[in-house]
Formats: C-alpha cells, structure tokens, sequence
C-alpha cells in the first residue's frame, strides 16, 4: 500500500515536471520558487549548506559501517541486520538516482538559466533527481523504520530537510528535483527494510531446521 502511495507522489512529480517545462518558455514555477531560495545570499549561509550538504556522503558511509560494527563486536544479530538493512538503502538509493539521472537527463538549473540561478557549487551530473536528498530522506527513513524512537526520527529527518534545502540555496537542483529525491529516498529505504525482514526471517528459519536437524533424539 505504501509503495503504491509512493508511485502516484512521484508519477505526480514527473507529470508537473514535464507540464511546467513546455508550459513556460523562460521561467516554470520550480525555477521561479528556486530562484527565491537561491537569492538568500551571504557567505555564512552559503558556507553552512555546503558544510551540511556534504556531510551526506558522511553520514551515508559512517551510519551503516558504525552500527554494523557495534553489531559484530558485541555480537549483537539484530544490530547487523539494521546495518545490512541501512546499507541496502543507501546503495538501492545510489543506484536508482544514477540510473534516472542518466534516463532523464534534466540540465542543472544554473546551466539552463545561468542569468536567472547563481551557481553557489557544480556538479557534473544531471540534476532529476536530487541524489543527496534521495540518500538524506533513505537514511533517515531507515533508521526510523529499524529503530522507531523519536529521538532517532527527529533530528534525521531534520538533517535530511536541511540538506534538501542545502542543495536549493546553492542552485544545484529544482524543487521538484528535491521533492523526487525525498519520495524515492524513502521508497528505497522501505523497500530494503522489508526485503531485510525477509532475509532474516528466511535466515532464522534455516537455522532452526539446523538446529533441529543435529538436536534430534534417538
């Protein structure tokens, strides 16, 4: 049901995406909400969203690889399995971003209207969808969905706004590209978080029949 949820946000998405763009043919509404966002100038400002913007690939990296380590030294299973599932997200998360980047081949906004969106910071990929927020609103959906406390969800998912709004203010993406990013982030983490449950229940199962298999009495 959630999935189904998801897909009708993000077909929603698209379709005022591809309307805007042929329904003006200088400034659509996400280029004219950017550019408000992208106004707000200043170097602090500017310096702050760079520093939270990359502290995704951080938290990306270090979130997965932490907890799966505290899980193998202290021998906690159920840590290993949140790890495995955190680290399925980040990577389906990844791969899914670089995949429709390269499928719809949306320019960078300050490449398409380089007198109307001031390029606070380059990137050399296409901008639909946006990657650091999809790898933000995953991480931060997964961690919620494995760990379900509310000082967990709150400041991930604070974290995960900023960085959508980090990558706004400094005129790499568009916000639908950000909304997208958001949608597919949290699709990805659900849908790793279920196929962990799979996995873990499949694994249990097989080593009861083990167990049974070499406890058995004669």
């Amino acid at each position: 049901m959630l999935t189904r949820y998801l897909i009708i946000l993000f077909l929603t998405v698209t379709t005022l995406f591809s309307i805007t763009e042929k329904a003006y043919s200088r400034h659509p509404w996400d280029a004219r909400v950017l550019h408000s966002m992208n106004s707000c100038s200043g170097k602090g400002l500017t310096n702050f969203n760079k520093f939270v913007s990359n502290s995704e690939l951080v938290f990306l990296v270090g979130v997965p690889v932490g907890i799966g380590l505290y899980g193998a030294l202290s021998g906690d299973d159920a840590e290993i399995d949140k790890a495995v599932s955190i680290g399925a997200t980040v990577v389906s998360s990844y791969v899914v971003s670089t995949l429709m980047k390269v499928i719809i081949q949306r320019k960078r906004p300050y490449d398409k209207y380089p007198d109307y969106i001031v390029a606070r910071a380059h990137e050399s990929s296409y901008s639909f969808p946006s990657g650091h927020t999809m790898g933000a609103f995953g991480l931060a959906t997964s961690l919620t969905l494995n760990y379900r406390k509310w000082y967990i969800t709150a400041p991930a998912y604070l974290w995960a706004t900023a960085v959508g709004y980090s990558r706004m203010q400094l005129g790499v993406h568009y916000p639908t590209d950000v909304f997208a990013g958001a949608i597919l982030g949290s699709a990805c983490a659900w849908g790793s978080y279920e196929l962990t449950k799979l996995w873990v229940k499949e694994r249990k199962k097989r080593d009861f029949n083990y167990w049974l298999k070499n406890n058995q009495l004669y």
